[in-house]
């Protein structure tokens, strides 16, 4: 049950957030599953805390950026 029927959120790096198994199995939809609205408020409440401590990813060296962009048009 652990294998068949799991999530897996990722963040973009690659590293997991959260696992949980048999999430979508027949046998656990509505004991901590995917019909279990309190399984799936805990498993929101991880992704959401694990997003908002990634920092903003770091900008290309020598990629104009849009706010560049704009500054040098306003120049």
């Amino acid at each position: 049950m652990d294998v068949h029927g799991y999530v897996l959120f990722r963040n973009a790096a690659g590293q997991e957030i959260i696992r949980k198994g048999g999430f979508q199995h027949n046998r656990n939809l509505r004991k901590g599953g995917a019909w279990d609205a309190s399984a799936v408020q805990q498993l929101c409440e991880k992704v959401t805390v694990a997003v908002k401590e990634i920092s903003p990813p770091a900008k290309v060296g020598g990629t104009p950026t849009e706010e560049s962009a704009i500054a040098a048009t306003a120049a």
